[in-house]
């Protein structure tokens, strides 16, 4: 995940002091002879609460983007209006997803 070491891959909502931050989850279930891996997207949205020094998780959105071949996950993310919007670098693409409800729109193909 690029947040870990570019702060240019996390988007802050300044109007409601929430940071969004793009990460991955890696799992690789091996069995004789082979090995299952799955890669989820996530988009972490974190609210935060400066008076009361705080960080509460507002929403998470969630995308299974491979069930076997190797992807780079989630490495930015933006909103525009109610949408969030999560790039990937390898394959290239694009995923929206609805703001409030967190639920995934679409994937747009960059290739």
């Amino acid at each position: 995940c690029d947040a870990w070491y570019n702060h240019k891959a996390m988007c802050w909502d300044g109007t409601n002091k929430i940071m969004y931050i793009p990460f991955n989850y890696n799992q690789c279930v091996y069995h004789p002879g082979y090995a299952l891996n799955s890669y989820t997207g996530h988009v972490l949205a974190i609210k935060v609460d400066v008076d009361n020094k705080s960080l509460v998780e507002e929403a998470d959105y969630t995308y299974v983007l491979s069930q076997d071949d190797y992807v780079s996950g989630f490495n930015r993310v933006t909103y525009i209006g109610d949408a969030i919007y999560a790039l990937t670098d390898f394959p290239r693409e694009l995923y929206s997803f609805d703001k409030t409800t967190a639920e995934h729109k679409n994937v747009l193909d960059l290739r």
